[in-house]
């Protein structure tokens, strides 16, 4: 089943059969909003935990030639003031702020004149998550940042070891093409932690990230983003403390009138063109 698996993947990829798949889909379902989530980038070949910037450069031209690429928060707007979203629609988002966000996707986006939101923990700006993790994490083998999670981790970033973005950069970036939404301060898992800790967590990091750049920020990311890492009491604590949306990680695509705090994103990791366009276009979710 897999070879045959692969082999509708290429078949579908090859004979460019997703715009078909793409004009049903919207004829049947009305105008979706496709949002993925990136992580970590690098220029290391053979890395577990991050995408390789090359990869990165090949999926950005893919969801040009394709998508209507557009900052999340332009269509939060569109969304709210019920305005019509443009025929396959997709976003870009990025978690956690890495400086290898400012290294290599930034730059890539830059050239492709394309828009993308970074979520930031407030708490780990200009800091080195190396300092940040116990023993336990410090092999070679690093774990898969979304699996990575235990009871005793919810109180940090997944423990890759890399250094994260200073203000200066998120200023510089933020000035330009990128659009910086917050991530908690110090990133628990909100649903594990105590109601009025995750609501501290919520308010002072949208605080902070609006001191520190001088503009609003609107948009939200769940810590992990699982189903089981936030509830409807989290959902309502980011919509009281003023955020406009939020983003989960639940996999799926979002229609033209979606649950704004409760957005869906797809993960996306290294792999093939043929998979990368099999998985946003939801044929598969494991490709």
């Amino acid at each position: 089943m897999k070879i045959v698996k692969q082999v509708i993947i290429h078949l579908l990829y090859h004979l460019n059969l997703y715009k078909t798949i793409q004009w049903i889909r919207n004829l049947r379902n009305g105008h979706t909003v496709t949002i993925l989530v990136y992580h970590s980038f690098t220029d290391k070949k053979n890395s577990h935990t991050s995408l390789h910037v090359d990869t990165f450069v090949k999926q950005l031209v893919y969801l040009k030639e394709n998508f209507q690429v557009r900052r999340l928060g332009d269509v939060i707007k569109k969304i709210k003031n019920k305005e019509a979203l443009e025929k396959n629609t997709l976003c870009i988002t990025i978690d956690d702020g890495y400086l290898d966000n400012y290294k290599f996707a930034y730059p890539a986006l830059k050239k492709m004149s394309l828009d993308a939101t970074i979520f930031i923990a407030s708490g780990y700006v200009g800091r080195n998550t190396r300092d940040l993790i116990d023993d336990e994490h410090t092999a070679d083998n690093e774990p898969d940042p979304h699996t990575a999670y235990s009871n005793q981790d919810i109180y940090r970033l997944p423990p890759l070891k890399k250094q994260m973005m200073t203000w200066e950069q998120i200023k510089e970036i933020s000035n330009d093409i990128i659009e910086i939404g917050s991530h908690t301060v110090n990133h628990p898992i909100l649903s594990k932690v105590p109601i009025d800790e995750a609501r501290a967590e919520i308010i002072q990091s949208k605080q902070e990230i609006e001191d520190a750049l001088n503009k609003p920020v609107d948009l939200f990311a769940y810590p992990n983003g699982l189903r089981s890492d936030y509830n409807a009491a989290i959902c309502d604590l980011v919509e009281d403390a003023g955020y406009d949306a939020a983003v989960t990680v639940d996999w799926a695509l979002n229609n033209a009138a979606p649950d704004l705090y409760r957005l869906r994103r797809i993960p996306i990791s290294e792999m093939r063109l043929p998979q990368f366009a099999a998985k946003i276009n939801r044929i598969v979710s494991d490709p």
